[in-house]
């Protein structure tokens, strides 16, 4: 016998490796083990069926037994097909064809060959095929295949039917057919004794998986539920029983429409159980006794090994003290709301009620002031101007508490040159500074000088003028200072500032230094009799300064003063062309409710005609007396309704505007002045003692130029108007 070569044992190893390949065709890597191997075993044993018989097909062309070679050569050529069956994922319909063609061209052959040639071995041989190729979950097809077969032995051995025909053999012939027969029998026969083998360890395995899955199931804390696509349910875990109330057997082959509050036709259209793979939400589940709960529900669809749904599982948690415990904050939140917006309808209402009589006592002593009152009344009036001042100072930090309070509170950056805005602050601190016998000072570094920023102004100035307000407050005797100095250049390609208010007040002890941010809160409560206050200055401007990005820093020694400075970092930018002029040194410094401002030239207002809307009568005198002065004589509109009256019949130059007033009031009535062509252009200007943003909003909406609130200063109403008269400028002053 000549020695193999390397190249035939080369063909026989490929031969082997292609075998191989095609007993794993049509294998899903991601099934589990127990699928992998019925494919296996059916593609496997279709190849030896296809194979084992081509001694048969030999054979029987050999003896002329041509009817029998037919349909043994069809057998060998369908089974060599199942594996591509298997191929296309077509699991079922392979083992189906598998058993429909072997074992009715077997129970045929045995007839036609008779009993003594023995083939009926392989249809006993074959009956634990019809176990092994079909999962325990397909039992219709299970069933099928062990009565088909049975049908066939027991219509061939007890019956003895011939449905066509039977060949006269020789002995000789029956004898060899039976051994090959025989032979073969036994062969398929060892295949599946292996196949069980490897079958039962997969069972095991199985086994002991189910008995882990079931003990943590049980240990889960939420109620677990198996059921059937029709929710008839099969399993449920000891946290069910506990949740509603019933035993596993009680539950057993029930539907869940026993422990849902709403039909079941509603679960079987649940949206995740049509279109994808699980469902979540709270739905209203039923105990035994009748009690019903809120339940977090997830529903999954459970699917075989090759994606087909065989039921679902249901999980469900009571979350009704939750629900109870979200409904309670949901409820406190909207008291909560309720009550904040009480609180700033009472602040509102109050700031508009304390504003209007305020508006007439600041209206008047400003009046009497440049009325050329007699020297013995002009201190008088000093002292009624600066408490009104006062007052409002305090009306405004209540309100502006309230809005931070309330997270309203707003940062507008607009283009404006520091050290103007600085040497302002200047001007208006310097009276109250000089009324207490204080010297004030500002260190404005060189370098800023005509520096133009991207900041809020008006923030930056409410800032400065409570700290230094506060150190002016407690300073007796000495100095107080503002400074601005640079620190570097900023990340935006501006500039750090440093600003510091320094005092040679009564300063601060070192425990207290941190309370005087509280709200309502003092160094000392002597200091709020001596001194007056509502401690909420301090607050104010920390809480700014957070909005801002920074935070203020205190340094004090009781007796020797207090230092109070914070850093900000400042956009570099330009101003418009026509903001330019307003920085010339003939442009007044626009502040409001201040004590001290100083003015330079400005346009006269004389022969302008104006017409003042407004219902108060201390108002309208007010108003009335500062145009007076101002060489105006203005016609007067008790309400919405008397001013578009006069809107139509007469011609005016500005309108000034009150908000609240009886019949129409100003929002209204200046939409239909807008209305009309010719008064498109026409400037108006509101007066309201309402400062919420709302209304300032709202006025800007229906057409209004400009807002001042009461009470304003005389001047700030001067500026403004001239500002939207755009008058040209007059060496008179008004």
């Amino acid at each position: 016998m000549p020695p193999r070569t390397s190249r035939s044992v080369g063909n026989e190893m490929g031969i082997f490796l292609k075998f191989r390949e095609v007993v794993n065709w049509g294998v899903p890597e991601s099934a589990d083990n127990n699928l992998q191997e019925l494919i296996r075993l059916c593609n496997v044993c279709a190849l030896i069926v296809s194979l084992g018989v081509i001694p048969f097909v030999l054979y029987y062309a050999f003896h002329q037994l041509w009817f029998v070679f037919s349909t043994i050569s069809l057998v060998s050529v369908v089974n060599a097909g199942i594996p591509f069956v298997n191929r296309r994922r077509q699991y079922t319909l392979a083992r189906v064809i598998f058993f429909a063609v072997n074992f009715s061209v077997g129970f045929i052959n045995s007839t036609v060959l008779g009993q003594a040639s023995l083939i009926f071995l392989y249809m006993i041989v074959g009956l634990p095929a019809s176990v092994a190729l079909f999962r325990p979950q397909e039992s219709t097809l299970l069933y099928c295949a062990l009565g088909f077969v049975t049908s066939l032995l027991l219509l061939d051995l007890v019956f003895d039917v011939v449905p066509l025909f039977e060949y006269q053999l020789s002995e000789t012939i029956i004898f060899e057919l039976s051994v090959l027969s025989s032979v073969g029998s036994v062969a398929c026969l060892l295949v599946f004794v292996v196949f069980f083998r490897k079958e039962g360890a997969i069972s095991r395995r199985y086994f002991e998986q189910i008995v882990i899955n079931s003990q943590i199931i049980n240990s889960s804390l939420d109620a677990v539920l198996f059921c059937d696509l029709q929710g008839r349910i099969n399993f449920v875990n000891v946290a069910a029983e506990k949740l509603y109330g019933f035993s596993s057997v009680e539950l057993n082959d029930k539907t869940l429409s026993c422990l849902m509050s709403w039909p079941m036709s509603k679960f079987s259209r649940l949206p995740g159980v049509e279109s994808v793979d699980s469902w979540t939400g709270e739905e209203l589940q039923m105990r035994r006794d009748g009690s019903t709960f809120v339940a977090q529900v997830s529903v999954f669809v459970v699917k075989d090994q090759v994606g087909a749904p065989v039921g679902m599982a249901v999980t469900s948690r009571d979350i009704t003290d939750k629900k109870q415990i979200e409904a309670d904050l949901i409820e406190a939140k909207n008291e909560a709301e309720k009550a904040a917006s009480a609180k700033a309808q009472f602040l509102a209402t109050m700031s508009h009620e304390i504003r209007t009589p305020l508006n007439g006592v600041i209206g008047i002593s400003h009046h009497l002031l440049e009325d050329h009152p007699k020297p013995e009344h002009i201190e008088s009036l000093n002292v009624l101007n600066y408490a009104a001042e006062n007052l409002l100072s305090l009306i405004n930090d209540v309100l502006d508490f309230s809005k931070m309070d309330a997270g309203r509170l707003t940062i507008e950056k607009t283009p404006s040159e520091l050290g103007a805005l600085l040497e302002k602050i200047k001007g208006i601190v310097s009276y109250q500074a000089q009324e207490k016998g204080v010297a004030f000072e500002l260190e404005l570094d060189c370098g800023l000088r005509g520096q133009v920023f991207n900041f809020d102004a008006n923030r930056l100035t409410q800032i400065l003028l409570n700290l230094i307000g506060n150190a002016l407050k407690f300073t007796d005797q000495g100095m107080v200072s503002l400074g601005c100095r640079i620190l570097g250049s900023s990340a935006r390609g501006g500039a750090r500032l440093q600003f510091e208010v320094r005092d040679t007040g009564i300063g601060i002890a070192q425990e207290k230094q941190e309370l005087i941010f509280d709200l309502f809160s003092q160094a000392d409560n002597r200091v709020s009799r001596t001194y007056g206050g509502t401690g909420l200055g301090l607050a104010i401007v920390r809480r700014l300064l957070h909005a801002m990005g920074s935070d203020v820093t205190v340094t004090s020694q009781e007796g020797f003063g207090s230092s109070f400075g914070f850093v900000l970092e400042f956009e570099s930018a330009q101003l418009p062309p026509q903001e330019n002029a307003d920085c010339s040194p003939s442009t007044p410094a626009i502040v409001e409710n201040t004590d001290n401002i100083r003015y330079m030239k400005q346009p006269s207002l004389a022969g302008i005609r104006v017409l003042v809307a407004e219902d108060n009568p201390v108002n309208v005198m007010v108003v009335s007396k500062l145009l007076n002065n101002w060489g105006v004589k203005p016609d007067i509109a008790n309400n919405g309704k008397q001013a578009i009256s006069l809107v139509r019949k007469n011609r005016y130059d500005i309108i000034l505007m009150d908000l609240h007033m009886p019949i129409l009031d100003g929002f209204t009535a200046v939409e239909m002045i807008r209305h009309w062509h010719a008064c498109h252009e026409l400037p108006i200007i509101a007066l309201s003692a309402s400062v919420t943003e709302e209304f300032q909003s709202r006025a800007k909406d229906v057409g209004m130029n400009d807002y001042i609130t009461k009470p304003f200063n005389p001047e700030v109403l001067k500026l403004k108007m001239v500002k939207h008269l755009q008058l040209p400028p007059s060496s008179a002053v008004g």
